[in-house]
């Protein structure tokens, strides 16, 4: 999956989604995750035309869609620097800055079939990674300031 491209695509599409991703680009701070609202707000787009962005970013794995329940707000958590997924759909750059380098959605992605008995062991550091995440928006911390630690027993 060429991410770029991906982003150029969803760009070109319009609809409020190049003003999104404009104010995106000029970002100077990390922010874990965008809140439906909080788009809707800056571009005036419609929460259902939020919601399919961020279904699309999802599912290129860009960040993750979060539907709001018991008082959450319905969000993106974000893999990669919002500066620079705009930066990257705009075309004024190809690089992508991923918040976990060693767990980046692109890295995920690309891997070879594993064996099934590899698949468990690598999907538990991608869901490590997953709870860091969002306990750090949580908290209003690093995530590389989080360790977890898994005890198996049994």
């Amino acid at each position: 999956m060429d991410l770029s491209r991906e982003l150029r695509e969803l760009y070109k599409k319009g609809q409020g989604r190049r003003e999104l991703f404009d104010v995106w680009s000029t970002y100077t701070k990390r922010i874990w995750e965008t809140p439906a609202d909080r788009a809707m707000d800056m571009t005036g787009m419609s929460y259902e035309a939020v919601i399919a962005l961020f279904k699309e970013l999802d599912a290129i794995r860009v960040g993750k869609f979060k539907l709001g329940r018991k008082g959450a707000k319905t969000r993106l958590i974000w893999n990669y620097a919002p500066r620079t997924v705009g930066e990257v759909a705009k075309g004024v750059s190809d690089q992508l800055e991923a918040y976990f380098d060693d767990q980046s959605a692109e890295t995920l992605v690309d891997e070879p079939e594993e064996p099934a008995e590899a698949v468990a062991v690598h999907d538990s550091h991608f869901w490590i990674a997953e709870a860091k995440k969002e306990l750090a928006a949580k908290l209003r911390v690093l995530p590389e300031h989080i360790s977890i630690t898994v005890n198996i027993t049994g």
